[in-house]
């Protein structure tokens, strides 16, 4: 349990990087799984972008590329609930300080999955707490959220079979779930 909960700059000498700065109202972060980016994901960035531009709709679309944080089969999906965590409170902080987003898509990819349900937990804590805090809690959070899992890696570490099953979506409005069979 020590091992696990070591700090990712602790092990892999950096913390976890930003996105690039953005000013839409609208972003689809993907998350792509163990083995990183590859033409797939390239493409499914590449299609989402190609069909945004043909409905003339201006969304940040990245694939973010958390391969330098991953570390071992043991560690990976809790690496990547932390890196998850971090890229939803920097969306939060965009939200407040930049440019209030009105549609959150994340997709996750196999273990990017913890990524992807982290990522969308952390920015709802922030943005709904902020809110309470303004006395608006009437209004839920202004923000659509979409998770999008493709093939997830579902078990955290070796005593959490059925995580994913469990915990995946729960703070998403809207969460959709593909296996390929």
């Amino acid at each position: 349990q020590t091992y696990i909960n070591l700090p990712l700059s602790f092990l892999y000498g950096s913390n976890v990087a930003p996105l690039p700065s953005f000013r839409s109202d609208s972003a689809v972060i993907i998350f792509p799984g163990f083995g990183g980016t590859d033409e797939n994901t390239d493409r499914l960035q590449k299609e989402i972008q190609k069909s945004d531009q043909d409905r003339n709709e201006k969304r940040f679309v990245t694939v973010y590329d958390w391969s330098k944080w991953r570390g071992e089969t043991l560690r990976a999906a809790y690496n990547s609930k932390v890196v998850g965590k971090t890229i939803g409170r920097q969306l939060a902080y965009q939200h407040q300080q930049v440019t209030p987003l009105k549609e959150l898509h994340v997709i996750g990819i196999s273990v990017g999955a913890f990524a992807a349900d982290s990522c969308i937990n952390e920015y709802q804590r922030i943005v709904g707490s902020s809110m309470e805090e303004e006395g608006k809690k009437e209004k839920q959070n202004p923000t659509k959220t979409r998770l999008t899992l493709l093939d997830p890696f579902t078990s955290l570490g070796v005593f959490g079979a059925g995580y994913g099953k469990k915990y995946f979506g729960r703070t998403s409005d809207y969460c959709e779930h593909f296996v390929n069979t």
